[in-house]
């Protein structure tokens, strides 16, 4: 817990970005802000510090230090894309998040907002009706909220089916496709028909075919691209996906 205290106060945490595809239009839809931490000019992957950081006090200034960091990055893109980072379901429970919000609205005045919140399935929801309120707060304020690593008949299961969320990405875990017969029953949620499905983890042709196949044409995945820093956004968006990967 030191170590992770001592990067954040080193400015040790940074920003990559993986783009999301529409594979039915060959372009990149969005990007995911990945967090990383820089160690000794390494880079440290989440799994080896992302439980213990969730269950510290840090991952609120963590979230709200990449939150602004979205807020910037699509100030300066002026809009070209929408932009999503994880949030934990404790952070949504409050009126803070709405606050931080409206504050970085003001600081970087983007031409188009582009926020997309992904709630992460780790922890459970603990407050329904206060994270629905706030989550409907949020959307006034023009941000979108979607649920990340979804698995069917998992603990945000009563959030999704009170609430309108406008996104669900599709657990990584899912994309096997040994597992295609349960796929087919988790796309009958008691849903809005504008939701967006998500499919992570597609690495390859065969796996992006199966949900193409499902109607899910959003897809992210090393398929596309891993993860860079930002220094690689220009490219990733001036790539023709649909040459590559679509035809």
């Amino acid at each position: 817990m030191k170590e992770l205290e001592t990067a954040f106060y080193n400015n040790q945490f940074i920003p990559f970005y993986q783009p999301i595809i529409d594979t039915q239009q060959g372009s990149t839809a969005a990007f995911e802000m990945l967090l990383r931490l820089e160690k000794d000019g390494q880079i440290i992957m989440p799994s080896d510090f992302i439980a213990t950081l969730e269950d510290s006090w840090l991952i609120e200034p963590v979230t709200y230090y990449l939150l602004e960091q979205a807020f910037a990055l699509i100030a300066q893109y002026q809009g070209q894309f929408k932009l999503s980072l994880n949030v934990p379901p404790q952070l949504i429970a409050s009126d803070e998040i709405i606050n931080q919000i409206k504050l970085y609205k003001q600081l970087y005045q983007p031409v188009s907002n582009g926020v997309i919140l992904e709630i992460t399935e780790r922890l459970p929801v603990e407050h329904i009706e206060e994270t629905i309120a706030v989550i409907q707060a949020l959307q006034l304020e023009g941000i979108s909220i979607y649920i990340d690593d979804y698995i069917p008949n998992h603990i945000h299961s009563t959030l999704i089916s009170h609430s309108a969320l406008e996104g669900i990405k599709i657990d990584r875990s899912m994309t096997d496709t040994t597992r295609i017969n349960q796929q087919l029953s988790m796309l009958d949620l008691p849903t809005p028909k504008a939701v967006q499905w998500i499919a992570e983890g597609i690495d390859s042709e065969d796996k992006k075919q199966h949900w193409q196949e499902m109607g899910v044409v959003l897809q992210q995945g090393f398929l596309f691209s891993p993860p860079h820093d930002e220094a690689a956004i220009s490219s990733m968006l001036e790539t023709n996906w649909h040459t590559e990967f679509v035809n």
